[in-house]
């Protein structure tokens, strides 16, 4: 399914305000799951290692 499926198969259930709210809440999951992965990708600095 597309993005646009899913938009169309949660609009009749939900407020256009509660719709509103849903869209934005998706997107900023994928904005966090993208900066958590380049997070990730960082070198562990040593100093701030407490298993060493």
């Amino acid at each position: 399914m597309s993005h646009k499926d899913y938009k169309a198969v949660i609009k009749p259930f939900l407020s256009e305000k509660r719709y509103r709210h849903s869209l934005a809440v998706a997107e900023e999951a994928v904005h966090l799951a993208k900066n958590m992965g380049r997070m990730r990708r960082k070198p562990i600095q040593r100093e701030f290692c407490t298993t060493s």
